[in-house]
C-alpha cells in the first residue's frame, strides 16, 4: 500500500508540472499576441514611396527641329516647335528646365515672374529696359541665359534688330497675339541664341521678352522658363505707367 500511494504521488506531481508548463506556454503566447506589431515591416520601396521626390535635371535629347507655324497646337508650348535639338541621338542636348517661377520683379509698369533658384534681378539695367533677369549665385549650367523685358513701338521693329533663322506667330496666355523670332549665331564662340517675343497689348502698345542664350543648345535648356516668363507678364497701360 505504501508503494502504491508512493506512485500515485509521482503521477499527481508530474500531472501538476505538465498543466503548469502548458498553462506558460498559454501565457506567453497571449503576451506575444498582445505585444505583437501589426504594421508592416519597412522595405526599400516603401521608405522610398514616402521619401520626397528628387529634382531630376539629368539631360538627354527631348527637341525636335520645327517651326511654330507647324501642325502642333499653340497650347503644345514652345517645346519642339522652335529651334531645337537636330540630332536626337545627341547626348549633350538638355532637356529643357521646367521648375515653377517663384520670384516677381517690377519695373516701368511692367511685373515678370522669374526663377529665382538659378536667376536674379540685376543691378544695372539698360535705360531702354525695364526688367533684365540674370544668372544668379547658384547657376549650374554651361548654357548661360539673359531675360529682358521692355516696351517697343511695334511687333516688326522689335524683331526687326535680329536676323532670325526661325519664327512664327504666337498667342500668350495672356491672349496677346504676336511674333517669336529665333536667331543663332553660330560665329560667336559659344553660339549666342537671340530669342525675342513681341506682343501687342489691348490698349496699342508693345511688350517685348527677349532672351540671349549661349551654346548650341542654350535656347532648348530654357525654352520652358521662356514661355513660363512670357506668359506671367503682367503690363499697365503705357499711361499709367509713365504717370
Amino acid at each position: 500500500m505504501p508503494r502504491s500511494r508512493g506512485l500515485w504521488l509521482a503521477i499527481a506531481l508530474v500531472l501538476i508540472m505538465a498543466l503548469a508548463a502548458c498553462g506558460g506556454d498559454d501565457n506567453d503566447n497571449d503576451n506575444g499576441d498582445a505585444n505583437q506589431d501589426d504594421s508592416p515591416t519597412p522595405t526599400a520601396e516603401t521608405d522610398a514611396a514616402a521619401g520626397t521626390p528628387q529634382l531630376d535635371l539629368n539631360l538627354g535629347p527631348q527637341l525636335e527641329v520645327g517651326g511654330a507655324a507647324d501642325s502642333e497646337p499653340a497650347e503644345a508650348g514652345l517645346v519642339g516647335r522652335l529651334p531645337g535639338c537636330s540630332d536626337p541621338d545627341a547626348e549633350d542636348c538638355p532637356s529643357p528646365v521646367n521648375l515653377p517661377l517663384d520670384e516677381q520683379a517690377t519695373g516701368d509698369g511692367i511685373t515678370v515672374s522669374y526663377l529665382s533658384r538659378y536667376f536674379a534681378p540685376a543691378e544695372d539695367t539698360p535705360d531702354d529696359v525695364a526688367i533684365r533677369i540674370v544668372p544668379g549665385e547658384r547657376f549650374p549650367f554651361q548654357e548661360q541665359a539673359e531675360f529682358d523685358v521692355y516696351r517697343a513701338d511695334s511687333v516688326e521693329s522689335a524683331i526687326s534688330v535680329i536676323e532670325a533663322t526661325d519664327s512664327g506667330e504666337w498667342t500668350s496666355g495672356q491672349g496677346w497675339n504676336g511674333t517669336i523670332a529665333v536667331q543663332k549665331d553660330n560665329s560667336q564662340d559659344p553660339q549666342v541664341n537671340t530669342s525675342i517675343g513681341a506682343f501687342e497689348l489691348p490698349d496699342g502698345g508693345v511688350i517685348v521678352l527677349r532672351a540671349v542664350t549661349t551654346g548650341q543648345y542654350g535656347w532648348d535648356l530654357w525654352s520652358v522658363i521662356y514661355e513660363q516668363m512670357l506668359n506671367s507678364l503682367v503690363v499697365e497701360p503705357a499711361d499709367a505707367a509713365g504717370s
